[in-house]
């Protein structure tokens, strides 16, 4: 089970390019953590970085995109697999 919370920060950004550079690192994600998208990703002016504690068991993590250096998104998620 997981639990997210985003949301824009600015706008400053086009949301559209926005979340098609947050689907591309989306895809990016490892067996090993499966959580959101991978610890770092840059792509044009966009920056993503996932900043992820615990396992599949117990997960909490905080992704963020940043735009020309400035933090436009954010998103907080928690969960983990209930047995």
């Amino acid at each position: 089970m997981m639990n997210y919370y985003g949301y824009l920060l600015s706008s400053k950004v086009n949301s559209k390019s926005l979340y098609e550079f947050l689907r591309k690192a989306m895809m990016l994600l490892t067996k090993e953590k499966p959580f959101r998208g991978p610890s770092r990703f840059n792509e044009g002016d966009f920056e993503y970085l996932n900043e992820v504690e615990g396992d599949i068991y117990k997960v909490k993590g905080t992704e963020t995109i940043y735009f020309k250096g400035e933090k436009v998104y954010q998103l907080e998620y928690h969960g983990g697999k209930l047995d």
